[in-house]
């Protein structure tokens, strides 16, 4: 039997005959193929003398999308192994239907094979397609945080994809959600050749009390769905594309736009906030008002963040949020990354010298350059001096991890052995670099977990200090 050079094979003797027969997926073909042995002993060089091109051939035989591969395995401890069948191809196969299992009704020596599911696994998880993007929204307002998807794609057989936005209710409480599935193609966007990447971001931007729509779209530009509702679900008025800036001037970030409203100004206005492929993000700031916003372009490299400098194709995926009254960022990126960004908020127009902490984890020996951006509210800018700074990487450093991180009540800090017993002085300090809480705990000669209690501690990332002996280190830590 000749087979395309891409071949999956399961080795099983299937008839009890003492020789092994083959189940073979092929790269081209949706089904698996039977091929039975005629041989009764092994190593014989017995041919194949039957074949089952729609095994198994006496039931509904498997249909798979694309590239089968065939498993022998018991996955409901019965004693008896089953056949599972998924594809063997990353990024042409069905999202949500592509774990198939046939229960064996009959024995391991003779196995009969009946169809059980098509999304073994997979219906007891919350699946969809390529580059999931969950955001949180109370969408039918009863109260609850909702659960909508974007993603980059889903695969559509055959051969092609498509974006669409899930809908998942919580019909849980606030403190233990439970989502219940609603809808798999939101809005019908399956329909709208919007291309791939739709990108969802919530926010009420015309003060009627329900939650308006963007969509971040492959191209850069963004689509708009007012929220028409009074109450309940929501009704969506028809789509704005290219939605447009206060100038009139359609708003592009060049590629994969990833929006997200929030106040970053502090003036009780929802601005937009936008990634993009290139890994930066651009701020438009919300200059109408609490009825009918309107958006100006005050920086289309925000910070200067770079996500993943040199590259791209980085894909700035970010979310701003605020905890213990200070902004704070994360972005995730193409390559799975999660960068963290501190220290956001400016102290606005005063005389008093403010100081500022910066916290690099990526430092090792050499010599780093720092300086400060200042950003002012209609996009003007100014540049501190530069400043260098020599790092000494220490080998065998006696403190190890700070875990949890970031945390609620309390984290572990690791540390080393030495041949002394020392103190160990642990201080908090917050952004504004003001001594918060200092801790004391008793050295040991001995390699150590310490529980370290932070239950005192208000929401806010702190710069944590670590002193022993002559041993001091820094580590940022996220009290929730």
């Amino acid at each position: 039997m000749a087979s395309h050079q891409g071949t999956t094979i399961l080795c099983l003797d299937i008839d009890s005959s003492g020789v092994k027969d083959l189940i073979m997926g092929d790269a081209t073909y949706s089904g698996l193929t039977l091929l039975t042995n005629s041989g009764t002993t092994v190593n014989a060089n017995s041919p194949m003398i039957s074949y089952d091109d729609a095994f198994p051939s006496y039931t509904t035989p498997v249909k798979c999308y694309n590239f089968p591969a065939a498993f022998f395995i018991d996955v409901n401890f019965d004693g008896k192994n089953d056949l599972l069948a998924s594809p063997n191809a990353t990024v042409s196969s069905l999202d949500r239907e592509s774990v198939i299992l046939y229960q064996n009704n009959g024995t391991n020596a003779i196995p009969v094979f009946s169809p059980s599911s098509n999304n073994f696994l997979q219906s007891e998880m919350i699946e969809h397609g390529t580059g999931a993007i969950p955001t949180f929204v109370d969408y039918n307002d009863d109260g609850l945080q909702d659960l909508v998807i974007g993603n980059y794609y889903n695969y559509k057989a055959v051969g092609d994809k498509e974006s669409t936005l899930a809908l998942y209710y919580n019909v849980g409480s606030p403190a233990v959600p439970v989502f219940e599935f609603v809808d798999n193609d939101l809005l019908n966007l399956s329909q709208a050749n919007l291309g791939l990447r739709t990108v969802p971001a919530f926010g009420d931007i015309d003060g009627d009390g329900d939650p308006d729509l963007f969509l971040g779209l492959e191209d850069g530009t963004l689509v708009f769905y007012e929220n028409l509702t009074t109450g309940g679900a929501p009704i969506w008025a028809p789509p704005i594309f290219n939605f447009a800036d206060q100038l009139s001037n359609p708003i592009s970030v060049s590629a994969f736009a990833f929006p997200q409203l929030f106040d970053l100004d502090q003036d009780g206005l929802l601005d937009l906030l936008i990634g993009n492929r290139v890994g930066n993000i651009a701020y438009y700031r919300n200059v109408g008002s609490s009825s009918s916003a309107s958006f100006q372009l005050i920086d289309p490299t925000l910070g200067e963040v770079d996500i993943l400098p040199g590259n791209t194709n980085s894909n700035a995926s970010i979310h701003f949020f605020r905890a213990g009254n200070e902004t704070h960022l994360f972005s995730g990126s193409f390559d799975g990354d999660i960068t963290y960004y501190s220290d956001i908020d400016g102290a606005g127009t005063t005389a008093t010298e403010t100081k500022y902490a910066y916290f690099d984890p990526m430092v090792s020996s050499g010599t780093y350059y720092y300086r400060l951006k200042q950003l002012d509210y209609d996009g003007s800018y100014s540049y501190s001096n530069v400043i260098s700074i020599d790092s000494e990487a220490k080998e065998n450093a006696f403190f190890g991890s700070v875990f949890p991180n970031p945390t609620k009540e309390s984290f572990t800090l690791t540390t080393g052995a030495r041949n002394q017993a020392e103190p160990i002085s642990i201080s908090f300090y917050s952004s504004q670099l003001q001594l918060v809480k200092t801790i004391e705990l008793t050295g040991s000669t001995n390699a150590s977990n310490y529980v370290v209690e932070t239950q005192d501690l208000k929401s806010g990332v702190y710069s944590v200090r670590l002193k022993s002996g002559n041993d001091v280190e820094l580590r940022k830590v996220v009290i929730l």
